[in-house]
């Protein structure tokens, strides 16, 4: 279980070149609200999200940057566990978890 969740990168999906969140008190059992004008990517981060739950992010050709299939997408989600500091990285072959 995650006790805190310290901030979300996205990198190179959809139209997001580049996004990092930083999260604020980020806790399991708290409701997290993502807010922001029409098009700046809130539907894009979440469904993102939702692959930390699969074996890698999945992409359709219109899912890269520019629909560049050259740019690798990734997310990366950054928590403490028990105190313990871990990256879990999604990308086009597979999710890997790294621990600090």
């Amino acid at each position: 279980m995650i006790n805190v969740l310290n901030s979300i990168v996205l990198e190179n999906y959809r139209g997001i070149k580049k996004k990092e969140i930083i999260l604020n008190n980020c806790t399991p059992g708290k409701i997290q609200i993502i807010v922001g004008r029409n098009g700046c990517g809130k539907t894009t981060i979440t469904q993102a999200f939702e692959y930390a739950n699969t074996n890698k992010l999945e992409c359709k050709t219109n899912d890269f940057y520019n629909c560049d299939q050259n740019l690798v997408p990734s997310l990366k989600i950054i928590a403490h566990l028990n105190g313990q500091k871990m990256e879990l990285t999604l990308d086009t072959k597979h999710n890997t978890i790294k621990d600090y």
